[in-house]
C-alpha cells in the first residue's frame, strides 16, 4: 500500500540512497552532499533521517580501518535526533553508533545544538573536540565543565566553570 501510495511517488524518484555513489566523483574531486529536510513534518524528518543515518553508518562499516578523513558528516540543529535516555527516536542508535565507530574508518562527525541538555551522554562522551559558545543556563554549564573538566581535578572543573560562565557573545572555548 505505501509504494502504490501517490503521496509516496516522490520519494520513488531521485538519487538512490548509495553513500559511497554520493561520494564518488569522476574529476577526483571532495563532492558536498547535502541533505535538507526542513520541508518535512516532524515526523517525516524523523523517519528519512533515520534511514539516511542508517545508510551512512552501513557504508562505513564496509569501509577499511584509516587514519585520512575520507568524509565528513555535519547533522546541523541535532535537537530531538539524539535526545537523553529513555527517548529513542530512529535516528539515536546509528548517530551513536557513528560517534563511537566511524573515526576508525576516515569519517568525522559534527554535531551541533543550541542546548547540550538535549544530546545523550554517550553522544557527548564520545565527541573528540568540542567547540562551546555561550551558554544560557547554569544546568547547561553544569553540564558541560562536567563533560570537559579533567576528571578528578577540582581546581580544573572551577577554573573551567569561571571561563565558561564569561564566555562573550560569538567567543567559543575548544577542547
Amino acid at each position: 500500500t505505501l509504494l502504490a501510495s501517490p503521496t509516496f511517488a516522490s520519494w520513488r524518484q531521485g538519487a538512490t540512497l548509495d553513500v559511497g555513489e554520493w561520494l564518488t566523483t569522476r574529476d577526483g574531486r571532495t563532492p558536498a552532499v547535502i541533505v535538507s529536510v526542513a520541508h518535512l513534518d516532524d515526523e517525516e524528518r524523523a523517519l528519512v533521517l533515520g534511514v539516511l543515518v542508517e545508510e551512512v553508518l552501513s557504508w562505513v562499516r564496509t569501509l577499511p580501518g584509516s587514519q585520512r578523513l575520507r568524509a565528513l558528516v555535519v547533522f546541523d540543529e541535532v535537537y530531538g535526533f539524539i535526545p537523553p535516555h529513555p527517548a529513542n527516536p530512529p535516528t539515536k542508535r546509528p548517530l551513536v553508533a557513528l560517534m563511537k565507530q566511524a573515526r576508525a574508518y576516515g569519517v568525522g562527525c559534527v554535531l551541533a545544538t543550541q542546548n547540550p541538555m538535549d544530546l545523550d551522554y554517550r553522544a557527548l562522551g564520545n565527541a573528540g573536540f568540542w567547540c562551546v559558545g555561550r551558554l544560557q543556563t547554569d544546568a547547561d554549564r553544569a553540564l558541560i565543565v562536567d563533560g570537559l573538566a579533567t576528571s578528578g581535578d577540582r581546581e580544573s572543573a572551577q577554573q573551567l566553570g569561571k571561563l565558561v560562565q564569561r564566555i562573550a557573545p560569538r567567543w567559543f572555548v575548544l577542547r
